[in-house]
């Protein structure tokens, strides 16, 4: 499967690497991106980007994968080529923006060498508990028996931005999708929730979560709830005034 990759190097004196997973729907090209890799490549910082599969230019059914483990290996892959260009002791960071973020916490318990945390900027987290055990039974069942039905919509785009002219770029980019999502896409989702909090015990690394504080997409106490007692990193949540999600990285 062939993936688009996009690269900004720094000009500046190397500080580390930044890799950045885009939200579902998005892709590495969407507009609200550039102010931040643009001060991340001013502090000295090079910031790297896949289009997921099924996603932007890369190769894949729109909005469709079988298994959630196929977009990690896919990044990783990714990074080990990039790893080849710097020393072993250069410090690298993850920036995942809403389910992105899922993928970048799996990648970070995967990568060892160099990294330093992970930013979660405005990701959903719950316990699969939340969503009540015969509800999400009945999903996971239905979704291997029809794969392709269509669930539903993750969230509107309008829930993620108020600006009009980017809800207006967001509507007219034929490689940002505003459809329904899978109903397999979604049961791995599900999936994942579970087994990122199994494996909290194993982070010893920073996070910082950010979420807009006027966002309607989330809810707060869902976050605090997935990471309450769990493993032993220093995080921190900050939850910039009055915005929404895609908003808090401008």
């Amino acid at each position: 499967m062939w993936i688009f990759t996009k690269i900004w190097l720094t000009k500046k004196i190397l500080n580390g690497l930044v890799f950045i997973v885009h939200d579902l729907g998005e892709h590495s090209g969407v507009p609200h991106y550039r102010p931040l890799i643009s001060e991340l490549t001013e502090q000295g910082y090079s910031v790297f980007m896949i289009d997921l599969q099924g996603h932007g230019r890369s190769n894949g059914e729109r909005m469709y994968f079988e298994y959630f483990e196929d977009l990690v290996d896919d990044y990783q892959q990714f990074m080990i080529l990039v790893f080849q260009d710097y020393p072993k002791e250069t410090p690298f960071f993850m920036l995942g923006h809403g389910f992105g973020g899922h993928i970048a916490l799996q990648l970070g318990l995967r990568i060892e060498r160099g990294f330093k945390g992970v930013i979660l900027s405005s990701v959903p987290l719950r316990n699969l508990e939340s969503f009540g055990e015969g509800y999400s039974s009945w999903l996971l069942e239905l979704g291997s028996l029809f794969p392709k039905l269509n669930y539903g919509y993750l969230y509107e785009t309008s829930m993620l931005m108020r600006n009009k002219e980017s809800l207006q770029q967001a509507y007219t980019d034929p490689r940002y999708y505003t459809g329904p999502i899978k109903i397999r896409p979604f049961c791995e989702i599900l999936h994942n929730f579970d087994d990122i909090q199994e494996n909290l015990n194993w982070i010893d690394w920073p996070i910082l979560s950010l979420r807009g504080s006027s966002d309607p997409s989330l809810a707060p106490e869902n976050t605090r709830d997935f990471f309450n007692g769990k493993g032993s990193f220093p995080s921190t949540e900050d939850t910039p005034e009055h915005r929404y999600s895609i908003e808090i990285q401008n």
